[in-house]
This record gives C-alpha cells, sequence and structure tokens, in this order.
C-alpha cells in the first residue's frame, strides 16, 4: 500500500513538473472528482531527433488535443497557439472517466484553409474554423474528420496529426504516454551529379509526374481499420521505429525489413500532378579522371502522398508504384530532355522521404537514377559530403 501512495505521489509531481516546463494549464485539483484521471501527454514528431532539427515548417506551431470517449462522443477539445515552432511538448489532459479513450491530436490546423469531403458528408470552410465550432457532445466526428481532404499549401506549416486509442485502468488516476505526430505529407530529396568529361551541366529543370494534387486531412486505410503491424500497437508505433531505424543506419534495406505501408487510399477527387522544380543550376565536370564531378543537393520539396500503381507488365509486385522523372538540361548550347522511372519507389504514404540520386554521364546511359528505398526518415542524408544544397 505505501509503494502505491508513493507512485502516486510521484506521477503527480512529474505532472506539476511538466505542467510548469511546457503546458498552458496547471494540474487541475479536484479531490471530489474520483471518477475522472489525468493524462500526462508527452508529445513528439515521427522523424525528430536529438542530433538533427526538423525544419520550422515541419514543427508544432499550433496544437490541438480533441478526446472521445469509449462510444465515440467527443469528451473535450483544447487548442494551444505556440507563437512559434516546438518540436515536444507536455501537456495535462483531465479525462472525466476511466474508460478506453481515443485521442486525436492535430498540429498546424491552420495550413488547411479550405476543406473539403467525400461523398455523404457536408463540411467546407477552414479546419480551423471547423474545429474551433466543434461542441462537446458531438458524435459524429470520426466520420467527419475520416472524410475531409484538402490541397496543400506547402508554403505553409505542414499540417501534422496522429490518432490513438488509451486504455485508462480503473484504478490509475494519473497516466503518462508518449504519443508522435505524423507529417501529413511527403517529402522527396534529389542530388545531382554532372560525371560528364568535359562539359558544364545546367539542369533547367526536373519533374516528378503520377503524383495526386490533393490528399486527406486523417490517413486513410482501404480496409477501414488501422492495420496491426507485429509487435506494435498501431501504424504510428511501427512508422516511429521504421523511422529511427533508418536514421541509425540508412544503408541498410529497412524499408524491405519491415516492411510498406500500402493499404492506404487517396481522395475520390484527386487527380493527377506534377512535382516541378524550375531552378537552373550549372553542375562542373569532374576536375581530372576518376573524381567526382559536381553535384548540388535539393532537399526539402513536398507533395501529396500519392499511389500511381504500375500495370501490364507482368511482374508488378504487390502495391508497387511507378513514377518518372523528367530532366531538361542544357550542355555546350544543346538542349535535351530524359526520361527515366524512379527504380524501387513504392508507396508514397505521408512521412515518406524518398531521396533521389542523379547522375549525368558520357555514353548509352547518360542519365542514372537511384532511389534510396529506406522511407520515413526525417533527417537529410548526405552521400556526397560537401555539395552545396538548396
Amino acid at each position: 500500500m505505501i509503494f502505491r501512495h508513493i507512485k502516486t505521489l510521484l506521477c503527480l509531481a512529474l505532472a506539476v513538473i511538466m505542467t510548469a516546463c511546457g503546458s498552458h494549464n496547471d494540474m487541475p485539483q479536484n479531490p471530489a472528482d474520483e471518477q475522472g484521471a489525468f493524462l500526462v501527454c508527452n508529445i513528439g514528431m515521427v522523424g525528430a531527433t536529438r542530433g538533427v532539427s526538423l525544419p520550422a515548417n515541419e514543427t508544432m506551431q499550433s496544437l490541438r488535443i480533441l478526446v472521445l470517449d469509449n462510444n465515440g462522443v467527443l469528451e473535450s477539445n483544447e487548442y494551444i497557439d505556440f507563437n512559434g515552432a516546438r518540436e515536444n511538448y507536455y501537456h495535462i489532459v483531465h479525462l472525466k472517466s476511466r474508460t478506453r479513450k481515443k485521442l486525436y491530436i492535430l498540429a498546424n490546423e491552420e495550413s488547411v484553409t479550405s476543406i473539403r469531403t467525400e461523398p455523404g458528408v457536408n463540411l467546407s470552410g477552414s479546419l480551423h474554423d471547423y474545429l474551433e465550432e466543434l461542441p462537446v457532445g458531438t458524435k459524429d466526428f470520426e466520420a467527419k474528420i475520416a472524410a475531409i481532404n484538402y490541397v496543400p499549401d506547402f508554403s505553409k506549416a505542414i499540417p501534422l496529426n496522429a490518432v490513438y486509442e488509451v486504455e485508462v485502468p480503473a484504478d490509475e488516476k494519473y497516466i503518462q504516454k508518449e504519443f508522435w505526430l505524423v507529417r501529413v505529407a511527403t517529402k522527396f530529396t534529389f542530388t545531382f551529379i554532372n560525371n560528364r568529361k568535359y562539359d558544364d551541366l545546367t539542369i533547367e529543370r526536373f519533374e516528378v509526374n503520377g503524383l495526386s494534387d490533393r490528399h486527406f486531412f486523417m490517413p486513410k486505410f482501404t480496409d477501414n481499420k488501422v492495420p496491426v503491424f507485429p509487435g506494435f500497437d498501431n501504424w504510428i508505433d511501427w512508422l516511429k521505429d521504421v523511422s529511427d531505424k533508418s536514421q541509425a543506419n540508412p544503408d541498410s534495406p529497412t524499408a524491405d525489413q519491415s516492411g510498406w505501408l500500402t493499404g492506404y487510399d487517396i481522395p475520390s477527387t484527386a487527380k493527377p500532378r506534377t512535382l516541378t522544380y524550375n531552378q537552373p543550376f550549372t553542375l562542373k565536370p569532374p576536375a581530372s579522371p576518376g573524381t567526382q564531378g559536381g553535384g548540388r543537393e535539393i532537399s526539402n520539396i513536398y507533395c501529396c502522398e500519392s499511389k500511381n500503381l504500375r500495370s501490364g507488365d507482368g511482374n508488378t509486385v504487390a502495391g508497387e508504384q511507378q513514377y518518372q522523372l523528367t530532366v531538361v538540361c542544357t550542355s555546350d548550347g544543346v538542349q535535351k530532355t530524359f526520361n527515366v522511372p524512379l527504380p524501387n519507389l513504392r508507396a508514397l504514404f505521408r512521412n515518406t522521404h524518398p531521396h533521389v540520386i542523379v547522375t549525368m554521364n558520357d555514353g548509352p546511359a547518360i542519365i542514372n537514377a537511384v532511389v534510396d528505398v529506406v522511407p520515413y526518415r526525417g533527417c537529410i542524408l548526405d552521400p556526397y559530403f560537401g555539395l552545396p544544397r538548396d
């Protein structure tokens, strides 16, 4: 009995310290509330590490925490504006009862200015306005949030979100959980290298086709339920594990070892879009035989999660995608266009971060594209140290 009392005091002290450090609200004090509980939320982002800071537009600039009871009824709706960028946050949520809860944790909702929905749900306007007016007691929130889709504006802070189910033990007054937010976007990094012997090479522009122009705010799985991965309670914890392993050992085939998340959908109203980078840059040739030519890394290029299934070749891997890279370049006054498929690039699920390495050569194989297939990473890798980066 004394150990249980000590445990309770320690949890309370920890909660108060966390509140003082990171939360806007003080620990609620209501001794008459015997049915409720306090949930201490430690909120971070998939891909963030101690050694590498995320770009400011991928951090939390606002946060909303919505709690649903075990009947799917909205129990609380809290919003915090940070007036700046944060990579982690501690917050204490007062739960009204000690039963199973579902938490929707949303960041940067202000970036979603014009929402649309799938058939059967009627919503419009901005995501922030919809959530601000959402009253406690709402019963159809899950169906509405699942139907919301939009055309993103990647010049703004990237929306982040997560949904978790939390078991609240009947004999626990204070519980602490970690929650990980997922970026609602796919991100590309491109590295271009000039291995031609004599000529400067100017990349006028490059494009990736087969992408979507809009995506769902919350992930939508084709089997209408959250997939279960062996050893993990939900797909977010699995994705966090894959991301951590990708950053710790980027040269291992982590994606193939851990599996690909392919059972997701994109909005029925999505249209094909081409990602275009049209800021020309020039690459110098190798200084001497056997040396590396000039290179340039283009990072943090965002797009919607997309599905572009292969067909007709008889060798399609289940869920494998096919995207094409187009490169327009000029050498010695002659402009040429090259099209090359991106090998090994499978599902472009949210938070994926493929790295495409494009080498321009002499001879028949004038262009070669290699895709680093380690997905879900948050940091940017430098396979050619010292290259200028945009």
